[in-house]
């Protein structure tokens, strides 16, 4: 913050001697920032207080006693002064500027945090497939037809961004201001599936043509290739030993309101079943034919009720228990036979097990849409334990529960608990009916990790947090912001817990905290209030963050593969010519040599057709990256801006990959 202690100055006479009195740092620099203008929604500079600047500016400084100096200026032009003058004598800052304020804005209006997120991440696979389509249509000498459209995607990147204005995305606006959002989201979310579908068929037209059963192609546009248990598209036809069947939908409980029911037969209504494979490419559109297909047993992922009435979820990775109450009381590793649940010096599970909900009262001080305060955590309350738990689906591709909570009087949660036979992470798909008053509801994991520090995705990296309470500081952060993910690791071993839709957490010792809804009542007084839809995970692995694959799991979580069903595989097969072809089964673009190093976006650039690639290095390491691509025989490329923390990156492309 300014020494005037406002980013809304008037240029006042009582501004401008606080700017000088509070100047910190005077014994380096004579200069200092005063922003001035109407903020908090614009309006800028007002009449008034230019006129007031132009009198301090043009007056003699004699003729005004104990007032500074004072020249209006760009940002830019004052920090080349600071650096060029007293650059190598000024105090530097390594770490997190945490900002010890406005911690629920990482949680108010849970359906803008989950638009962007999805808006965002769409956007980004659909400039990918957009510029492989553009790319063989311009070498197909006009036998594929495809423009790449630059002008619908500036527009609605230019949306999403408008949403991503305070208040808006941190939910601290008015009502009136959601609606719209709302509206604003609703249009990109039905452009986007209008030119993912034109992308998707110019690409499946672009590879070779499969046959039978397997007359589809599976989208994979992340940088590796990922291998597990994905879901088929409600068009699909699909049969095989490799394939599991819909479950029948079920049927809830009575006391489930109207709006959570048919949410809940909505969403599972949309499960046609499940397909695996062993490995989809990374960056590519590959004909499911050409895939390699997993074996699968009976035994891949089993569920089964024990005599006690819990539940016991069990892949070749892992072995999970739920309680009669929903609670996660058991997560073995079945390799190294180690509990990651938390246990008290008797034996059970600290804090009766994970997955546990938690109601706090949420009565800040002074502004309900954009703080929580640390008092909230002593109001902490257990909520009833599930009303019901059955099985829903019983592999062997995928195994899961349905679990029903009533989490108070007007409230309810309902979830699915899904193992699947390919990984050992244990998802979670939730939906809420939610309809409180000035409350807050996380849910808890005990792990038996124990670390003094937490790590947390920021955009492009990661921040590390501690994870207790030992100085004013750490006590501060009791409620941090995440992106996809939060892991806590210890030597030899870490879990992590990943989300697809959140950004409040916290990690307190060996508890694990993610923030799902708020319910404040200003300056929206029905926040929230309604239905909800979000995901979240745990993924235990070996060794410490560094050493794990967290980052690509959380980008599996997030952008897993589709499967294009076979009509749009087949309705454009006739487009395919030799010259735009695709050889099945290999990425467009690869990324070799460096796992830490991540193709983030593949877009046409602005001002011409040239491609852009925007990698980032994920763990904090160096790095050595060989680029290679099916697209190009020859390329001609230019670094405009490539940063990462010591990393080098080499781009090869003598040969169309063999």
């Amino acid at each position: 913050m300014a020494p005037s202690e406002t980013y809304v100055a008037r240029v006042t006479v009582e501004e401008l001697v606080k700017s000088a009195r509070n100047h910190a740092d005077s014994a380096l620099t004579n200069e200092s920032l005063m922003l001035f203008g109407h903020g908090d929604g614009g309006g800028g500079p007002g009449v008034d207080q230019l006129e007031r600047l132009k009198r301090f500016y043009n007056a003699d400084s004699s003729s005004i006693d104990g007032i500074p100096r004072v020249a209006p200026g760009h940002p830019n032009d004052f920090y080349e002064r600071v650096e060029r003058d007293s650059g190598d004598k000024l105090v530097t800052w390594k770490g997190e500027l945490y900002f010890e304020l406005h911690r629920g804005t990482y949680t108010s209006q849970a359906f803008v945090k989950k638009a962007n997120r999805e808006c965002e991440l769409q956007l980004r696979e659909l400039e990918f497939l957009a510029t492989a389509a553009s790319v063989l249509a311009a070498k197909s000498d006009g036998k594929m037809n495809y423009t790449y459209p630059k002008k619908q995607f500036e527009e609605m990147w230019k949306k999403v961004l408008l949403n991503q204005f305070h208040d808006v995305l941190p939910g601290s606006s008015i009502e009136m201001v959601f609606d719209d959002a709302r509206a604003i989201y609703n249009d990109v979310y039905k452009q986007l599936a209008e030119l993912r579908v034109a992308a998707d068929e110019a690409l499946a037209g672009a590879i070779p043509a499969a046959a039978g059963a397997h007359e589809y192609s599976v989208v994979n546009t992340l940088t590796w290739p990922v291998s597990g248990v994905f879901k088929l598209p409600p068009s699909a036809i699909i049969t095989g030993p490799h394939v599991q069947p819909a479950a029948k939908l079920p049927s809830l409980t009575s006391t489930g309101s109207d709006a959570l029911n048919s949410l809940v037969s909505k969403t599972l209504s949309t499960n046609t079943g499940y397909v695996q494979f062993d490995s989809v490419p990374g960056m590519s559109v590959s004909s499911a034919a050409s895939l390699p297909i997993d074996s699968v047993s009976d035994e891949s992922v089993s569920i089964k009720q024990t005599a006690s009435g819990s539940f016991v979820l069990r892949n070749k990775f892992v072995t999970v228990e739920f309680n009669k109450g929903g609670r996660l009381v058991n997560f073995i590793d079945n390799e190294l036979s180690r509990e990651l649940v938390a246990r008290n010096a008797d034996g059970k599970p600290q804090a009766g097990g994970a997955n546990r909900f938690v109601m706090f009262d949420d009565v800040p001080i002074f502004w309900d849409a954009w703080d929580v305060e640390i008092y909230h955590l002593e109001t902490a309350k257990d909520c009833p334990p599930a009303s019901r738990i059955s099985v829903y689906e019983k592999g062997p591709l995928v195994a899961s529960l349905l679990v029903e909570y009533q989490l108070s009087p007007k409230s309810k949660l309902v979830q699915t608990i899904s193992l699947t036979a390919s990984s050992s992470r244990l998802d979670f798909h939730t939906l809420v009916d939610w309809n409180e008053s000035r409350r807050m509801l996380k849910v808890e994991f005990p792990f038996d990790i124990h670390s003094d520090i937490a790590t947390y995705e920021s955009a492009y990296g990661y921040v590390q947090r501690p994870t207790h309470f030992n100085t004013s500081w750490d006590y501060a952060r009791f409620e941090v912001c995440c992106h996809r993910f939060a892991d806590l690791s210890e030597f030899g071993y870490g879990v992590s817990i990943l989300n697809d839709s959140k950004y409040g957490f916290a990690t307190h010792g060996n508890v694990m905290r993610l923030s799902l809804l708020r319910s404040p009542k200003a300056p929206d007084a029905n926040c929230d209030m309604g239905t909800h839809e979000f995901r979240y995970a745990i993924y235990p692995h070996k060794g410490t963050f560094f050493e794990s694959n967290v980052v690509e799991v959380a980008h599996e979580f997030n952008s897993p593969p589709r499967i294009l069903p076979s009509t749009a595989a087949s309705s454009a097969s006739s487009s395919t010519t030799t010259d735009s072809s695709l050889d099945a089964g290999l990425s467009m673009f690869a990324v070799k040599g460096a796992r830490n190093v991540v193709l983030d976006a593949v877009k046409l650039a602005e001002d011409s057709n040239d491609v852009v690639l925007r990698f980032y290095e994920a763990y904090g390491g160096k790095a050595f990256a060989r680029i290679e691509s099916q697209l190009f025989y020859t390329v001609r490329f230019k670094i405009l801006y490539f940063y990462v923390w010591e990393s080098e990156l080499s781009l090869n492309y003598p040969q169309r990959l063999p």
